[in-house]
């Protein structure tokens, strides 16, 4: 997993990821949730706060909720996937022309949300975006997640580390003694569903001759924001998100590509 073997630039540390077969810049202030004390520079882990399968490299912020997530998956292919039409239809309007390649990033997009249970909305639109230490296509999207009416893998991700959650229902039933001579009544009363929201910064590195996509998800949940009453709060976060996706986008490097396969 993640092990820190340098300090690049000033608010960043050079982290390595998959035991040294790649490295990337994370922000100082980030918790490794790979490793039982969250420090940048722990040692791989051996018994993870939470499971994080083998592809994925995870960190959170130990000030706000934002996480940045690492992914490796097998590579899509055109042809072994179907985009809904209504997520195809907004390709439409972009003026990139390799729509294959972008029917990826949206699909990519797609599974992380749907396989949660949870709804999205495109705020940019995927665009080439070069990451300078890999010679290969990337990609970048953005989009607005709601998880409604209950705690979603994502959900649960995000809110690590803070005071736990109860996870909302849908209705709650209370009893009440009526009258004398009447029996209890149940009472079935409808609850208003808990709805959060997150930006998801997503960029996307695609490595044909390998087999392999590189996913990485910076997730910016606005509810802990949004309450703590500081002015500008989330959109100062979503600067920070940005800020972060150049200094990866810049940093994202392979060092022994022998983690694919090869």
């Amino acid at each position: 997993m993640a092990e820190t073997t340098a300090d690049v630039d000033t608010g960043y540390e050079l982290v390595e990821l998959y035991g040294g077969a790649m490295k990337v810049l994370i922000p100082k202030g980030f918790a490794n949730m790979g490793t039982p004390s969250g420090h940048l520079n722990d040692k791989p882990k051996f018994e993870s706060i939470y499971p994080i399968p083998d592809n994925q490299e995870v960190f959170r912020s130990t000030s706000t909720k934002t996480n940045i997530i690492i992914e490796l998956v097998e590579r899509l292919e055109p042809g072994s996937y179907t985009l809904p039409e209504e997520v195809a239809a907004q390709l439409e309007t972009s003026s990139d022309t390799n729509k294959e390649e972008l029917s990826a990033v949206l699909y990519h997009l797609h599974d992380m949300c749907t396989s949660n249970g949870d709804t999205y909305e495109i705020l940019d639109l995927p665009k080439p975006y070069p990451v300078q230490l890999i010679p290969s296509p990337a990609y970048t999207c953005q989009a607005l997640v709601t998880a409604k009416g209950k705690i979603s893998d994502t959900q649960r991700l995000l809110n690590m580390l803070s005071d736990s959650t109860q996870q909302a229902t849908s209705t709650s039933t209370s009893t009440s003694t009526g009258t004398a001579g009447t029996t209890g009544t149940t009472i079935t009363t409808p609850i208003t569903e808990h709805e959060s929201t997150s930006t998801c910064h997503f960029f996307l590195v695609r490595l044909a001759q390998y087999g392999t996509d590189i996913l990485v998800y910076i997730n910016v949940p606005h509810d802990m924001l949004e309450e703590s009453g500081v002015p500008g709060a989330v959109a100062q976060e979503e600067m920070r998100a940005h800020d972060i996706m150049a200094n990866m986008m810049r940093s994202l490097g392979i060092i022994d590509y022998s983690l694919f396969g090869g």
